[in-house]
């Protein structure tokens, strides 16, 4: 589960088929469950050419008693080229009711060439084993979403939701796939994002790594959602909002505040 929202929330940033501009995104996320506020995230995104650097620092309160009080560090890097996102390293650290989990991994054209998961995984007599293929042309999920868009200010809905990506977090490989759903307008005060929003439905699709019985009811979720704001001068595509149903209600992860390079929005719906 952590692989998956980690991908879907830092993902979204698209490069255009060239060289990426320099420039940078900036967002903080509000994260709620049945409209009860429960933590916060923020992530960092440079791009530098054909590089890229990613970072999220996140927590959840257990002061709700509806959550565990938890944290997270994330960091991924490395380079666009046309359509393809390589990255080249990726670090996840957490902390969840005193229980600490790390990943360490490092790629090179889209294989992982090295990770170190702590804890390992548990013994299972029906885990899907993982071999090679596995760990080729994959993306870690803080890379997850970063969709190439060229032509991001032309693309339409159905465009930026097409695709299906290749995942694997460390432990387990899956595939999140998006589609097209449908499309709202931002109308945010002076100042804020103002503009569409392509509403994507994300499915999470197990492949190997997984115990079945585990990961079915998030297999089973079609509620899962992922809103794309389309950047034109920085031919990128943001995550706005991410949503899904979940026994205790509705998870949100809202962008509440939103910073392209040198310009500043809040976002507000």
């Amino acid at each position: 589960m952590t692989g998956l929202l980690a991908g879907l929330v830092l993902g979204g940033f698209s490069a255009d088929a060239g060289a990426v501009e320099t420039g940078t995104f900036s967002a903080t996320y509000s994260i709620s469950i049945a409209g009860i506020p429960i933590g916060k995230a923020a992530a960092e995104s440079r791009f530098n050419g054909r590089q890229y650097t990613l970072t999220i620092n996140g927590f959840t309160s257990g002061v709700s008693r509806l959550v565990s009080d938890a944290s997270a560090n994330l960091a991924s890097n490395g380079s666009i080229y046309g359509s393809r996102v390589l990255p080249v390293s990726y670090r996840l650290n957490t902390v969840d009711g005193g229980n600490v989990s790390t990943i360490e991994m490092r790629m090179n054209g889209g294989t992982v060439t090295a990770v170190k998961a702590v804890p390992e995984p548990r013994e299972a007599p029906d885990r899907v084993p993982l071999n090679g293929s596995d760990k080729q042309n994959v993306v870690d999920p803080l890379s997850a979403l970063i969709l190439p868009a060229p032509g991001v200010a032309n693309m339409t809905a159905e465009q930026a939701c097409d695709r299906t990506v290749r995942v694997f977090d460390g432990w387990q490989r899956f595939d999140v796939r998006l589609s097209y759903k449908r499309q709202r307008q931002i109308d945010g005060p002076e100042g804020s994002y103002s503009g569409p929003v392509y509403v994507c439905s994300a499915r999470f699709i197990p492949v190997a790594g997984h115990v079945p019985r585990r990961v079915k009811a998030l297999a089973n979720n079609k509620s899962i959602e992922i809103w794309l704001a389309p950047i034109a001068d920085m031919s990128l595509l943001v995550p706005y909002s991410i949503q899904l149903n979940i026994p205790l209600g509705t998870l949100v992860v809202r962008a509440n505040r939103l910073t392209f390079g040198s310009s500043e929005r809040a976002a507000a719906e």
